[in-house]
């Protein structure tokens, strides 16, 4: 019984040695640890651009590189001043895996401990070019991690992190930390890295991930074909229906077009950081971009010195049928490079129209997470255009109208019989879902 209390008390100790560390003198602790391990899992690719995409599925890069650095004093580690490059072990469209690890011997000191408050830890994820007879690489994404949670307890950071380029969106799981060659010290630190990240080694399991989500994907494929093929807009005048006009002189008087036209508008954004090349506090100046068809990056005007800056820009720009998400990224403006603050990923074709306020995906280290106001719109081509030029010979586009019609709309391009086997599908599927929830 005796020793049943003590082991109980034992492991109540160790599973909550965090608050007695945090207890203790940590300028004690830090000259303990001897070395630093940088762990680079894989990342999982949100979005890539045509050209890139296609480079992949056709082998014509011969692979990705990442290349980091983190900054430091050469007393305490002199590697580290130098880049080191980390080879991807396999790529899909999907996943980036590189499995690296390395490990730095160290001596810091304070000088280094000042450096990392406000330091941060550099990637680029570089694209090898299978290009006969030279090396060639391409630049397609950075991230930056601040150093400054290595400064306490427990030494380290686990997590991912946003890396986006011109062009690519992804998410970065890495991990940095100290260690000590101390045994009884490593022991307690993996103890609270476990209570905190959920396992030491965590790492995403992308194989059961796509296996579970490839049904729902399958499910929701031919939904999202039926969404674009409503809202896109039709470059032909619209069809007259009449007794004689059958499906298959519909489906050929009004060809899909490739591309389909949207306005968007940016309203504004709140609760942005203060601004990073500043010594003391003050409100950003920042500004918005989008890319269109062709890689075309249009920007806004730039919103100097305020948090909660009114851009109202608004841009009408031509949108590939392909995509499935149109990406806004909010920019700093700074002297010697203009550095992304956050994006927002918006889903394509839009499912709703007016104005909406997003969560953006928050790449400084600030406390609270900004918001951006933006409406996104589908346009077609007016249906009532001014045949004697008095519009000026431009095609008037408008916003797509609530008005309900009994017959068939010829921004449709199915017919009734279609419609009605695409729904009773659907009913189906759904009717199957509810009784697996049921059982």
């Amino acid at each position: 019984m005796y020793m049943e209390r003590f082991l109980k008390k034992m492991l109540d100790i160790l599973l909550n040695f965090d608050g007695y560390l945090n207890e203790c003198d940590t300028e004690i602790i830090r000259k303990d640890l001897t070395f630093l391990r940088v762990v680079i899992d894989s990342i999982c690719i949100e979005n890539m651009d045509e050209w890139i995409a296609e480079t992949v599925r056709s082998g014509a890069i011969f692979g990705f590189v990442m290349e980091y650095q983190i900054s430091t004093f050469e007393p305490s580690c002199k590697p580290l001043k130098d880049r080191f490059k980390a080879n991807a072990k396999n790529y899909s469209n999907k996943v980036i895996t590189f499995n690296h690890k390395r490990v730095f011997k160290m001596d810091p000191n304070n000088k280094l401990w000042n450096l990392w408050k406000s330091q941060y830890a550099k990637f680029w994820l570089y694209l090898q070019l299978n290009v006969p007879g030279k090396f060639s690489k391409k630049q397609l994404a950075y991230c930056e991690v601040p150093l400054f949670q290595l400064l306490y307890v427990p030494f380290g950071v686990s997590r991912s992190f946003m890396i986006v380029g011109k062009g690519f969106t992804g998410s970065i799981l890495l991990r940095i930390e100290l260690g000590s060659h101390i045994k009884s010290l490593m022991e307690r630190l993996d103890i609270i890295r476990n209570s905190v990240s959920g396992a030491i080694y965590q790492r995403r399991n992308q194989k059961s991930y796509n296996v579970q989500s490839t049904e729902f994907n399958n499910r929701i494929k031919e939904q999202r074909h039926l969404q674009s093929n409503c809202f896109c807009p039709s470059n032909l005048s619209p069809v007259q229906n009449s007794p004689s006009t059958s499906t298959a002189d519909v489906h050929l008087m009004s060809p899909q077009p490739d591309s389909y036209t949207v306005t968007l508008t940016v309203h504004s954004a709140r609760r942005l950081p203060v601004a990073t090349d500043s010594w003391n506090p003050a409100p950003p100046a920042t500004y918005v971009s989008v890319v269109a068809n062709s890689n075309r990056v249009l920007c806004s005007q730039v919103c100097k010195s305020s948090y909660e800056p009114e851009f109202n820009w608004s841009e009408k720009f031509q949108i590939s049928k392909k995509r499935r998400n149109l990406v806004v990224k909010l920019w700093q403006k700074l002297a010697y490079a203009d550095q992304v603050l956050g994006f927002v990923s918006i889903p394509l074709p839009p499912m709703y129209a007016g104005r909406t306020e997003y969560e953006m995906s928050n790449l400084m280290t600030a406390l609270e997470t900004p918001f951006i106001s933006i409406s996104l719109d589908i346009v077609r081509e007016d249906e009532s255009q001014d045949v004697n030029g008095e519009v000026g010979g431009a095609q008037a586009l408008i916003t797509p109208s609530n008005k309900s019609s009994t017959a068939e709309s010829p921004s449709i391009r199915l017919s009734r019989e279609e419609l009605s086997e695409k729904l009773k599908k659907n009913l189906n599927e759904l009717q199957m879902l509810l009784e697996e929830l049921r059982t």
